[in-house]
């Protein structure tokens, strides 16, 4: 498959249906260009990273490094209990 796009005076472009049909974007996401060398890019939709997510949620109050610890360990076991039963 190829498609193709005009790079506009502001350097710019619209990235045909296709791909983004294919790549799962919409509006307002945001996309990778992977130098792969010899003028050829990979094209890949950025997924949100956990990083990404700080500052998402409000807690009541600070809560300790050993705190989120348990909270991530209770996760895990109740995600494994889940998948077991």
């Amino acid at each position: 498959m190829v498609d193709s796009a005009k790079v506009t005076s502001k350097n710019q472009i619209t990235i045909p249906a296709s791909v983004r049909r294919s790549l799962g974007v919409q509006a307002g996401d945001k996309l990778d260009f992977i130098a792969k060398g010899g003028g050829v890019f990979e094209l890949r939709a950025r997924r949100e990273s956990f990083a990404d997510l700080r500052g998402i949620l409000q807690l009541p109050q600070k809560v300790s490094a050993d705190e989120l610890d348990r909270w991530v360990a209770d996760a895990r076991d109740a995600g494994y209990r889940e998948g077991d039963e």
